[in-house]
């Protein structure tokens, strides 16, 4: 059979339709999320990010096929905050999810009607957005369930989420998994509790989880001599074994059944954390301050293997933000959003490559209520290898800057010896926090208060929320 020479050419065009249209059906509209947040976890407590424990195995080897951002930081040491920026991609003070109100106590601010947060989004986009967390400070009390057709904060949430995969792996969907395994009272069960210092003999004994989670919380920290550096070291041993709980029971089930389902070239996976945890470096415990212990998180990003092949570089070095997941999510999914009403900005062009600059990172601590006092209230921001807080309220240390490159534990503070420096960056400071009211006056966001179910006060007050 011959053909004319426009006939041929429209011959060949027939030929190519169906390849374009795959490339153009295989790309985003059928990509799935799943969405991976461990409460309180540090970066630098896993394998991949350079700790010299056995933590995190599973973890490790999902992040040697996937993207580890080195730097990449929380705005907040607080979970409700942190996880509405990393939804909404916008600063909690825009937000205005929170706990604490000076008059009221420890009471929810809800999402402002009038903000979209990401999962409402990928409702419109027709996909089927699940979520199985631990409740408490991502609980629906706070608008988290918006968008979500099932919202999940029961006790095995995580194997019900697993289970959910199973039966609606054909589906294109959203699921958001939470978890606050690694959270204290660090008591992870045997092997893991004795793992990483089975010679320890002193006070913190093996506590069981059954009832009151609260009790567990007291009896745990009352058995806690914070000043002797032999329980300080067993108590980060007991957050080790924690995270290798977290990721042998619950990261490794996960991972087998996004392979075995064969999902991992049809879904975009993000792990990460709301924030870290401390252990004396400064002073203090848990998750109470602005230093890199509590906002250096892990970030890892699996990408099916036709985005992968569009990124060159698997650790990227410069700095990121939580903000910046949401509209990453958008452009990978490649669903239109507006970019008016978010803050942060794809890490397309980070992955890429093309982008060399660290980005700014603003953070902001604002604390629940404790002891019928408000704790002080710090504002933070991180730039080109420099960190200046302020710690609002504080006569004595109102200031602190950190010369990272050179003291990157942050002991020393430069404030009173680099003027120039801290000048420039409170001048900085004092115009995000200025553009952030702008951002959210502009838009009429309104605090409002919700109260809380029975279930969510019982949780958070085993968490050591609230009194």
């Amino acid at each position: 059979m011959k053909y004319s020479g426009w006939k041929w050419l429209f011959f060949l065009a027939l030929c190519f339709i169906p390849f374009l249209c795959s490339r153009c059906t295989t790309r985003s509209p059928d990509l799935n999320l799943v969405f991976v947040s461990i409460d309180t976890l540090r970066a630098d407590h896993l394998g991949c990010y350079g700790y010299d424990r056995d933590t995190s195995p599973n973890i490790d080897r999902f992040a040697k096929n996937g993207i580890l951002f080195k730097n990449a930081f929380s705005h907040s040491p607080k979970t409700a905050p942190s996880h509405m920026s990393m939804f909404t991609s916008q600063y909690s003070t825009v937000h205005g999810v929170f706990m604490f109100d000076r008059r009221r106590g420890a009471i929810p601010y809800v999402l402002d009607e009038k903000i979209t947060p990401l999962a409402e989004i990928l409702a419109q986009n027709d996909y089927t957005c699940v979520g199985f967390t631990g409740g408490g400070n991502v609980s629906e009390e706070y608008g988290f369930n918006r968008g979500f057709h099932i919202y999940d904060s029961s006790q095995n949430h995580w194997k019900k989420g697993i289970a959910w995969l199973r039966n609606n792996y054909q589906k294109k969907f959203f699921v958001f998994f939470h978890t606050y395994a690694v959270h204290d009272p660090y008591l992870p069960p045997e092997p893991y509790f004795s793992m990483f210092d089975p010679e320890y003999k002193g006070k913190i004994a093996r506590i069981d989880k059954q009832g009151d989670w609260f009790k567990h919380k007291d009896a745990f920290w009352d058995n806690v001599d914070k000043n002797d550096p032999r329980d300080i070291r067993h108590l980060i041993a007991l957050y080790d074994g924690s995270i290798k709980y977290m990721d042998d029971r619950l990261m490794k089930p996960l991972f087998a059944v996004l392979e075995e389902l064969d999902l991992l070239d049809k879904t975009v996976i993000v792990f990460t954390s709301d924030h870290g945890e401390e252990f004396k470096e400064h002073g203090q415990f848990v998750h109470e301050q602005v230093y890199d212990e509590l906002l250096h998180v892990p970030l890892i990003l699996s990408l099916p293997s036709f985005l992968a092949e569009e990124v060159k570089v698997k650790a990227p070095d410069v700095q990121v933000r939580l903000i910046d997941l949401m509209p990453t999510i958008l452009d990978l999914l490649d669903i239109k959003h507006s970019q008016r009403d978010l803050q942060g900005v794809s890490l397309r062009p980070v992955m890429a490559g093309k982008e060399k600059d660290d980005r700014i990172l603003y953070g902001c601590r604002i604390p629940s209520w404790s002891q019928n006092k408000p704790r002080i209230r710090n504002n933070v921001i991180r730039q080109k290898g420099f960190k200046l807080i302020h710690n609002v309220r504080n006569k004595q240390k109102p200031w602190e800057l950190y010369d990272l490159s050179s003291d990157p534990g942050e002991k020393i503070s430069l404030h009173d010896e680099q003027r120039e420096k801290a000048n420039e960056l409170t001048g900085l400071l004092r115009q995000i926090i200025k553009e952030n009211q702008q951002f959210k006056e502009s838009r009429g966001y309104r605090a409002r208060h919700a109260k809380f179910e029975k279930d969510t006060l019982q949780k958070l007050r085993a968490l050591g929320y609230i009194e």
